[in-house]
């Protein structure tokens, strides 16, 4: 399965089907194809940052649950650490956008963290477009 990232939010499968995700799905997904594994109780904090603790770490269960179950087949692995599960790939690493024309309604920490990726893909992209203006 091809985990892309970019200006749609979406999963290929290996039949070419795709699947456009939620916004917070495509986010959780974008931040273990970025940063890697990480703490079932960070995610939680990351995606809900204005919930209890507890409630977070349920709506984050719920979700993984609803994503295994419209994707049919696990997409994250773990359990108190969680991470994109084996044989998923993705296009984030070289892509010039994340998340870009997806309204993902998280603030805090994560906000913060796609404002910088944000950023410096779009620095990246500048950096670039000068040096093939000078050629």
């Amino acid at each position: 399965m091809q985990l892309i990232l970019s200006r749609q939010a979406g999963v290929v499968d290996a039949t070419g089907a795709s699947t456009v995700l939620a916004p917070l799905d495509a986010a959780l997904l974008a931040w273990l194809a970025i940063e890697g594994p990480t703490s079932r109780a960070r995610l939680a904090a990351l995606l809900w940052p204005e919930h209890q603790a507890a409630a977070a770490r349920n709506t984050l269960r719920q979700r993984l649950h609803q994503l295994h179950k419209r994707l049919g087949g696990p997409v994250v692995t773990g359990s108190a650490t969680l991470a994109l599960a084996e044989g998923v790939a993705h296009d984030l690493a070289d892509a010039d956008t994340l998340l870009d024309g997806v309204a993902v309604e998280v603030g805090g920490e994560f906000a913060a963290w796609l404002d910088q990726q944000r950023g410096r893909r779009g620095a990246r992209v500048r950096r670039s477009l000068v040096e093939l203006a000078r050629m």
